[in-house]
């Protein structure tokens, strides 16, 4: 995958679209209900296909796994069997419709992204919490993701341990698979865990990932000035901002115009890679910034003079 020959446009928030559709049908669904790890083996495998091709048909080049919050498990064996078998339907589901994708639409190379989601987990814990990454990462890898993307990082030093052996799964294998990760800040530029924005460039740099970025945050503009501090990172980068903080009633308020605009700075002067969306954007969202980063030039990305 070469990230400087385009700016490429990752999908938008799996978790708040189903959350949506539940809400609208008038479900009584909350997000730690219809998101809870216990019922996604439940889900209807038509319904997610069908958010990834909704994301795709709006112009997406990356569609993420549904697998974000599979790690959150306590991993006694009867949660880790659960976990994996979560992990291979999602995986496999948007797999498939990547695959199906290409051959319906032979001018368009769609690729998928293994998603694990952000824990700190205590001293106590780590072993454990370790176990369930491991698993992840190998069923991911199992069901030919082309990227694994360890994305909302909410602390330094858990990713680091984390993107160790995702490095050392991908070598055991020989799998030509990218590596993608996006960190989680405030207004600030530090993590959940207040690390900085030199330990968070530290992690950035110790590794050879494809990608470096941001997400959620408190909106696009949040982070349209913030990325600017990793500009010199030897690797691509990426953007994929909220559509804002929701209301009491989960709703969003960024419009795609809104977000599109929003955004539209990093995409019309060359400063980003990857761009797309994360919670409360839809396939709206990915449209208008897909049509806003239409024959803009992407960042070229710096030699490593390390």
């Amino acid at each position: 995958m070469n990230f400087g020959e385009k700016i490429w446009i990752l999908d938008g928030g799996m978790g708040s679209t189903i959350l949506e559709h539940h809400q609208q049908s008038h479900d009584n669904c909350t997000p730690n209900s219809c998101l809870a790890i216990e019922s996604l083996s439940d889900s209807n495998p038509d319904f997610i296909a069908e958010i990834h091709r909704s994301f795709l048909d709006a112009g997406a080049d990356i569609i993420c796994t549904n697998t974000f919050n599979i790690n959150q498990l306590t991993p006694t064996h009867d949660n880790l069997t659960i976990a994996d078998s979560a992990c291979k339907a999602y995986a496999s589901i948007a797999r498939k419709v990547a695959d199906d994708y290409m051959l319906s639409h032979p001018d368009r190379k769609v690729y998928v992204a293994g998603s694990i989601g952000p824990v700190s987990p205590s001293a106590e814990q780590a072993d454990d919490c370790m176990m369930l990454h491991l698993q992840q990462v190998r069923t991911l890898l199992d069901c030919n993701v082309d990227i694994l993307l360890l994305e909302t990082v909410i602390d330094i030093v858990w990713a680091d341990a984390v993107l160790d052996k995702i490095f050392e799964e991908i070598k055991a294998i020989q799998k030509p698979v990218s590596v993608m990760s996006s960190v989680h800040v405030d207004n600030q530029g530090q993590t959940v865990m207040k690390q900085s924005r030199e330990e968070i460039k530290a992690l950035a740099r110790k590794y050879p990932i494809a990608a470096f970025g941001l997400n959620c945050g408190n909106g696009a503009a949040s982070l349209v000035d913030e990325i600017e501090y990793y500009d010199d990172l030897p690797c691509a980068l990426m953007v994929y901002p909220n559509a804002g903080l929701p209301d009491s009633d989960g709703k969003y308020p960024d419009s795609p115009e809104a977000m599109a605009h929003t955004l539209s700075p990093l995409i019309a002067e060359g400063r980003i890679n990857i761009v797309g969306g994360c919670c409360g954007s839809t396939p709206g969202h990915i449209k208008a910034i897909s049509k806003s980063a239409f024959n803009c030039s992407p960042r070229i990305i710096p030699l490593d003079n390390n």
